[in-house]
């Protein structure tokens, strides 16, 4: 069993990786993390400033899922991705790694991101190639 855990900077995702842990460790599931940086299209010259920490940011949130998982006894492949659309590019993931289960918090860092790109666990739960399990 694969479990793939979609990640941002967020008290809900850390309960996702927390509940993908749970479930994984007595069956010996795969967890894979996936932090996506988005694409963005700011003012010239601030573009690769704004990607360069957002992608080290991601980084080192997977690190600390990595670190988690170790704690726990249950090993995480780590994946840091980059998408014009977090969801598409947990999809893409999924699809491309044969997850049997996405685990997502049931939401995103802010409320403005829900606002600027519409509700990236709405569109797992209704496009994913897998069942989406919501952490609360």
């Amino acid at each position: 069993m694969i479990i793939l855990v979609a990640m941002d900077d967020s008290g809900f995702a850390r309960a996702a990786l927390e509940q993908a842990l749970k479930m994984a460790a007595p069956v010996k599931a795969e967890v894979v993390a996936l932090s996506v940086v988005p694409n963005v299209g700011v003012v010239e010259g601030m573009q690769d400033t704004m990607v360069a920490r957002l992608e080290r940011e991601a980084a080192s949130l997977m690190d600390e899922a990595s670190t988690t998982g170790s704690k726990q006894g249950v090993t995480v492949r780590t994946r840091v991705a980059s998408g014009v659309s977090p969801a598409n590019t947990i999809i893409d993931v999924a699809k491309e790694i044969k997850a049997d289960l996405i685990v997502v918090g049931h939401r995103g860092k802010s409320n403005l991101e829900k606002f600027l790109i519409g509700s990236v666990t709405n569109a797992l739960v209704t496009y994913a190639p897998c069942s989406v399990l919501v952490v609360k």
